[in-house]
């Protein structure tokens, strides 16, 4: 870094100049700036307009254009070079300047001459039309060449173009299109016929933009009160934050450099964006772009390639040269380690099964922000992907044997879009029992004893197929007679409860189970019934419960309709035993109610899901009904049905058998 009262230089290169001083006097509070065809530039100060330049010998000059005129003391808020070399200067509450630099003379145009707003924020043009975004609308103007004799014409836009309505910035593409920012309605683009506003309904976070401009393959960008900055390919707006690399989204001016960079000028500093992959750097405090809280739109570019920025303390000018994505942090893979012992990496590739301990120190080399610099790394045959981390440090313990490739990568920001890379490449090796040759002769071991046990196999099979035909279909007998039994103990079990508490209850409890298991006799000796009918029979049961309970538990069936429901069928009584041992199994009062749910999951099954509430005296449980349901669907169609215990709920899942 060099250092003078006047400017602070980047000496890599010499890419950024802070000039603060100009006419004898410190600038400050930089409204405007441009820099016209002839190599001047204009600056809007407390001191007034201010025009640097360089006479024939060299020298630097420096003089204020407006004093002595009845304009000195008008607040410059833009600035514009038009096609004959007339400097227009937008003001604020005062209409706009025409100043020919030849001739030394001034115009005024004010509302009173057709001018929408006198407070003209922006200004840009081709040929002979100028566009004057103000604080009421898009004033064109269509100016003479013989502008002494004949008035300028003021005209509108059709549309959103013109009206109560706050422009911050016009900007003309290469399409020839007029773009404008505006204070609520987002993007206008007008092309010659029709005036789009792009807002809030088509991505945008806020439809006030500050600032516009336009990269090389006519993409559009914008800045925006909130989110940051967007960018418009034609068909789809992509929105540019933090997350993607910005250092502000309090964004007060766009420019696009010689290079195709989008320069993003924001409260805290500037940050440069290669359009192509988003790769951003960031110009801040590192480099003396401290806090510059510009005004709106303060940037304009020169003939050289320069890059103009006002700011509260005076004017940035950059170049960078090339593009941003070429500015990036020196990666280095510094040293590999085993059991934290440096390892020769031009020699050492592969490890033994027991040196498994493998570390890795690297660094990413940044000097204007060390900060900012970020690392991604991938063990290939560990990781399953990228792992992002500031750490400088990373160590893999225990790797099984296998190939591995350890990737890094180093870039600003965490936009790791075309970021360099190193790798290393390393083998830990097999131990000796799982190296090919002892698998091949274990193998051949196994297979001569699995040749002898399928003989001895196949000869038993011949033998027991006929006896396990009969064995199985005893079994399902055995298994369906075991059903009622079971159901009966607990039933009696509930009688005698609701005999104590109140007989009358009791009679009416003893006619509904007399009716209940009716019906059971009815169905006892049927492999499946349909489900309305197993539905029937659950209904029964619940009645039943709620004698007994009440309002201490919460049925709740979401089902489908009758005729969907007769498509499937299930063994007898499974949903009355899986609701009778949640009564069972869990404590069923008013305070905290006993909630059933049953309902038929997108795969067509039956789920049966109860909450848990611990009992103070748990009952014993033999686990046969649940057994007794698996061996029944295993024996029925080869299923199981699935159980699910977790803390807080029990839920089985029954497949439904189709009719």
């Amino acid at each position: 870094w060099i250092g003078s009262s006047n400017t602070l230089l980047f000496t890599s290169g010499e890419r950024i100049e802070f000039i603060s001083k100009a006419c004898g006097k410190a600038m400050g509070n930089i409204r405007a700036v441009l820099s016209d065809r002839a190599g001047n530039t204009w600056a809007s100060t407390n001191e007034g307009v201010i025009r640097f330049y360089s006479d024939s010998s060299g020298a630097n000059i420096c003089d204020k254009p407006l004093d002595g005129t009845p304009y000195q003391d008008y607040k410059i808020v833009s600035m514009y070079m038009d096609a004959y070399d007339r400097i227009w200067l937008g003001t604020f509450d005062h209409g706009v300047l025409i100043f020919d630099p030849v001739k030394h003379v001034f115009k005024q145009l004010k509302e009173s001459d057709g001018l929408l707003n006198n407070n003209v924020m922006s200004i840009t043009g081709t040929g002979n039309t100028i566009w004057l975004g103000t604080l009421g609308g898009v004033s064109g103007c269509y100016f003479p060449v013989d502008s002494g004799k004949t008035k300028p014409k003021f005209f509108t836009l059709p549309g959103n173009g013109s009206g109560n309505n706050f422009i911050y910035k016009v900007y003309e593409d290469s399409k020839h299109r007029l773009l404008t920012g505006t204070d609520g309605q987002g993007v206008g683009i007008y092309d010659g016929r029709l005036f789009n506003n792009y807002g809030t309904e088509h991505g945008l976070k806020s439809g006030i933009i500050y600032s516009l401009t336009e990269d090389f393959k006519g993409r559009i960008w914008a800045a925006a009160a909130e989110g940051g900055l967007y960018c418009f390919d034609g068909t789809s707006i992509k929105n540019y934050n933090r997350s993607k690399g910005l250092s502000d989204l309090s964004i007060a001016a766009l420019s696009t450099d010689e290079s195709g960079n989008i320069v993003i000028v924001n409260k805290s500093g500037i940050d440069v964006m290669d359009p192509e992959n988003g790769h951003i750097i960031t110009l801040g405090q590192e480099l003396g772009v401290n806090t510059i809280d510009p005004d709106l739109n303060c940037i304009s570019k020169d003939v050289y390639g320069n890059t103009w920025i006002g700011s509260q303390n005076g004017i940035i000018k950059i170049r960078l040269g090339e593009s941003a994505s070429m500015f990036r942090p020196l990666l280095r893979l510094r040293h590999v380690l085993c059991f934290l012992e440096p390892v020769d990496t031009s020699v050492e590739k592969k490890f033994s099964h027991s040196r498994n301990h493998i570390s890795f120190d690297y660094s990413g080399i940044w000097y204007d922000n060390p900060n900012a610099v970020t690392f991604r790394y991938l063990l290939e045959g560990y990781n399953t992907g990228w792992v992002d981390t500031r750490d400088r440090f990373v160590t893999f313990p225990n790797l099984v044997p296998g190939n591995y490739t350890f990737r890094l990568k180093c870039a600003l920001n965490n936009n790791f879009t075309d970021a360099d890379e190193v790798s290393y490449s390393f083998v830990i090796a097999l131990p000796f029992w799982r190296e090919s040759w002892f698998l091949i002769f274990i193998t051949v071991v196994i297979t001569i004893l699995l040749i002898f046990y399928l003989r001895f196999r196949d000869n038993r099979t011949r033998s027991l197929e006929s006896l396990n035909r009969e064995r199985i279909q005893a079994q399902f007998e055995v298994l369906k007679n075991q059903v009622n039994p079971h159901f009966l103990f607990n039933s009696f079990n509930t009688l005698i409860t609701i005999i104590e508490d109140d007989p009358a209850k009791a009679i009416n409890y003893v006619n509904k189970l007399s009716d209940f298991f009716r019906r059971i006799l009815t169905h006892k000796e049927k492999d499946v019934i349909p489900l309305p009918q197993e539905l029937g029979l659950l209904n029964d049961y619940l009645f039943l419960q709620k004698q007994r309970h009440g309002d201490a538990f919460i049925m709740e069936m979401r089902l489908p309709d009758k005729k969907t429901l007769e498509k499937y069928s299930l063994p007898p009584l499974s949903l009355q035993m899986l609701v009778e041992n949640a009564f069972k199994h869990n404590a069923v009062k008013l305070s905290s109610p006993l909630r059933i749910e049953i309902f038929m999951n997108d795969d067509g099954n039956i789920v049966i899901r109860n909450n848990k509430i611990s009992r103070m005296k748990s009952e014993p449980s033999t686990s046969t009904g649940l057994t007794n349901l698996k061996n029944r669907y295993k024996l029925l169609c080869g299923q199981e049905p699935v159980i699910h215990d977790n803390f807080d709920s029990f839920t089985v899942i029954l497949p439904a058998i189709k009719s």
